[in-house]
């Protein structure tokens, strides 16, 4: 994360972006010893990774992010794959659109 500069120098494997009307939650994920190894193991058997360990690095309106090894970043954007460039700008704008959801939470 360049701009702004936060979290570890040399980067995560995993980085959550959560929009709201307050910015964007910035998560940054890492395995750094065997107990946060095995933490973030037992989260990803119960189908829930965000629940690993992690650090919560900020509620930002703008991130640019760079892969650290030159290379393209690979995203997920609502669970779609894309592949975008090697560093990349994240905003919240607003958007004058209202959205309808279920009980579900859809």
């Amino acid at each position: 994360m360049v701009e702004p500069a936060i979290g570890q120098d040399d980067g995560y494997p995993l980085i959550e972006l959560t929009p709201s009307h307050r910015g964007m939650q910035v998560d940054g994920y890492r395995i750094e010893n065997a107990g946060e190894f095995l933490q973030q193991s037992w989260a990803l058997l119960r189908r829930s990774f965000r629940d690993g360990p992690h650090e919560r690095l900020g509620l930002l309106d703008r991130l640019v992010i760079e892969n650290c090894a030159g290379e393209p970043v690979e995203v997920l954007i609502d669970g779609e794959p894309a592949t975008l460039e090697t560093r990349a700008e994240f905003t919240v704008e607003d958007c004058p659109v209202d959205l309808l959801a279920t009980a579900h939470g859809f």
